[in-house]
This record gives structure tokens, C-alpha cells and sequence, in this order.
């Protein structure tokens, strides 16, 4: 969906992919040192689209701690203004206009004062809160508009199957891999903080069509896209999901 929006309106995507201990920092700047061992702050994706007006996406946001995200981008998006670690000033296109009343856009920039080009859009992708990661909180409610994606349809998965794997998905196929991907999120709903990284994406369902062009069978294919997760689970959560598999094996998945 992001890159289709990107292609239709012409920007580029600069992506920020989240992660649990992600913190409020690391979404704006990096540091870094240089070959001197000096200390240097790099900006992020997120402020390089403010700056050059392009498309943030930040990937996965019901990964991150709660609040930090409306901490982050909040002024960002409301006032389109933002201070960042290494002294930097974004501001917004009134602020700019006044401030260069009194100083060239040079001056400025040697200042570390930036405008955030009027182009510069966001677009977080995430998955809707569940029961024990409820992510969505009053604050967020107040900065985005919100537009759901319902989970893929059994028309939807075999097209998506067909066109990765390039080999097409019997009707019992794609009924037991739909039912796989409806346990496994029942899972993750009832303990999120142990079925949620086997959950099945958009993206595991590519996965599954990629592995499926290299092996040929469905049913090895989603068990290679579920191996890697599956091992850092505790024994008793791997017992369940194997005995899922063996179950969607029955139903379909040859």
C-alpha cells in the first residue's frame, strides 16, 4: 500500500523499521563517531523526508513502547516543527518565512535550522491493538487518520501465492492455509508476548509463495517460513504450533 501511494503521488519512501526497545531518540538521529572518534549525529529516514519532502513510512509501530511515538512525531505532525538531539530546528513554512526576514537560508542552515518541506507526509503501518498490546492510546488518536486493511480474503491469498510462486493454489489449499493463518492469530490475541512473531502477514504469505518457487510443495513452504520464529518459542508453545501444522496438513496443506 505505501509504495503504491508513493508511485501514484511521485514521492520516495524513506522507511524506519520499528523494533521493541526502540527508543523515542533513535527515530530522529543516530549517533555516531567519525575517523577521528568524534562524536556525530545522523539524522534518520523520518527527518531526511521532513527535510526533503518526501514519504516517511514507519513500519511496525505497535512495536514500540508505548508513547513514544506520539512523544517523537507528535509536534512533528500537529506543528510540523522539531528539536533534535544535536541542537537541530526543523520548522515549519511560517516560521521559516519569518525567520528568513533576517537571515538567508544559508545562515540558517549553518544554525542547524531546517524547514520541513510542505510535500513531507508520514504513514505508519501497524497491527490493530488486541487484548494485553492495546498500542493506540488517545494521544495517537488525536495525529493520524486511520484506514483499516482487513486480513487477506481466500480470493486474496491464492493471488498473492500465485504471483510470488508463479504456480497456482487448489481451493483446498488455500481454505487450509487461511484456517492456519486464522488459529495463528487467535493465538497471538490470546498471548500476544509469545505467537505474536508467528502471526501470518501479508508479508509470511510472501514468504511462503518465494519458498514455494524454490520447493515446489505448499506444505514445506510454510514450514519453512514458520521455522525461524518457531525456535526461539518455550517447548510447550512449539508442541502447539507443530500440532497446528500437522492439523492444516489435514485440511489441505500437502
Amino acid at each position: 500500500l505505501t509504495r503504491r501511494f508513493a508511485g501514484l503521488l511521485g514521492y520516495r519512501r524513506f522507511t524506519t523499521f520499528c523494533f521493541q526497545d526502540m527508543t523515542a531518540r533513535e527515530l530522529t538521529a543516530r549517533r555516531s563517531t567519525n575517523e577521528r572518534g568524534d562524536t556525530t549525529w545522523q539524522w534518520s529516514p523520518l527527518v531526511e523526508a521532513a527535510v526533503e519532502g518526501e514519504l516517511a513510512v514507519l513500519d511496525g509501530v505497535h512495536r514500540l513502547p508505548v508513547g513514544t511515538l506520539a512523544a517523537t512525531v507528535g509536534r512533528l505532525v500537529s506543528d510540523r516543527e522539531l528539536d533534535l538531539p544535536d541542537g537541530t530546528r526543523l520548522v515549519c513554512w511560517d516560521h521559516w518565512q519569518a525567520l528568513r526576514l533576517h537571515y538567508s537560508a544559508e545562515e540558517l542552515r549553518e544554525g542547524k535550522v531546517h524547514l520541513v518541506h510542505p510535500s513531507f507526509r508520514i504513514i505508519c503501518t501497524a497491527e490493530p491493538p488486541a487484548l494485553g498490546r492495546n498500542w493506540l492510546d488517545e494521544e495517537l488518536l488525536t495525529l493520524f487518520h486511520f484506514v483499516s486493511a482487513p486480513p487477506p480474503t481466500d480470493a486474496e491469498y491464492a493471488e498473492l501465492l500465485s504471483q510470488t510462486s508463479k504456480s497456482p493454489s487448489t481451493e483446498k489449499q488455500i481454505r487450509g492455509l487461511h484456517s492456519l493463518a486464522a488459529r495463528l492469530r487467535g493465538l497471538a490475541d490470546e498471548e500476544p508476548h509469545l505467537y505474536q512473531p508467528i502471526t501470518f502477514s501479508t508479508r509470511r504469505i510472501l514468504q511462503v509463495g518465494q519458498y514455494r518457487a524454490s520447493q515446489g510443495d505448499l506444505g514445506e513452504a510454510v514450514a519453512m517460513a514458520l521455522s525461524a520464529p518457531i525456535r526461539f518459542l518455550p517447548q510447550n508453545a512449539q508442541d502447539v504450533l507443530r500440532g497446528l501444522l500437522a492439523g492444516a496438513e489435514a485440511q489441505g496443506l500437502p
